[in-house]
């Protein structure tokens, strides 16, 4: 009888993760923030030392949902409460962050051009959102 050689576990990294809830400016067509979003400020964002990943999810200006209407439960997003996108940063490290302090400080200055409010929610390396498993065939598969 054949055995099948065991695998070894995958490497487990557990890079500093944070995700950050993001509002365009409304004293400008939402469009040019969002252009404004992917094109300069994802530059920006994108140059920083130390950085493993960068995410946009931008999300539809119109979204009905699901919830039907409720008499006495608020179903509808209020438009000013409705999120236009969320920033995904991954880095390589705890530490890796204070490599990009120039650049953290040109992001900052850039936000202007581009939200009225910002959100952001930092992962710890032990918070299983902040947890990857590099598959022997060197994929990134997020932790569950």
């Amino acid at each position: 009888m054949s055995t099948s050689p065991v695998a070894a576990p995958p490497e487990v990294k557990k890079p500093l993760t944070s995700s950050i809830l993001l509002w365009v400016r409304t004293d400008q067509p939402r469009q040019t923030g969002m252009d404004h979003w992917k094109g300069p400020h994802s530059g920006i964002i994108s140059a920083t030392p130390g950085l493993d990943e960068y995410r946009q999810i931008h999300l539809a200006e119109h979204n009905p949902g699901l919830w039907p209407a409720i008499d006495g439960v608020q179903t509808a997003i209020p438009a000013d409460r409705k999120i236009d996108g969320v920033a995904e940063v991954t880095f390589q490290s705890v530490l890796a962050p204070l490599k990009g302090r120039k650049q953290t400080k040109l992001a900052y200055a850039d936000e202007i051009n581009v939200f009225r409010r910002t959100l952001l929610y930092a992962g710890p390396p032990t918070h299983p959102a902040g947890t990857t498993s590099q598959a022997p065939d060197r994929r990134s598969v997020p932790a569950r």
